[in-house]
């Protein structure tokens, strides 16, 4: 996305742009700024903590394959 590649440019070590900001005092709010702006274009896709898929769930269609626990079969 162009908008995406314009900020990172922005912000990257080679920027003059970003070299001047780093020199002011609200530097740290202007790359909060930028990052919330990139975030927005571009959102982090959150890391997977879980598995795509669980065996050991059970699901109201599959109750039928389930054993009963009263002992009747």
């Amino acid at each position: 996305m162009l908008a995406v590649d314009a900020l990172d440019q922005v912000v990257s070590e080679r920027s003059e742009l970003a070299e001047q900001w780093a020199e002011a005092a609200n530097w740290p709010k202007w790359r909060q700024e930028i990052t919330h702006l990139r975030d927005l274009l571009d959102p982090p896709i959150p890391p997977q903590e879980e598995a795509l898929f669980v065996s050991d769930i059970t699901l109201p269609w599959n109750r039928a394959f389930l054993p009963l626990s009263n002992g009747r079969s």
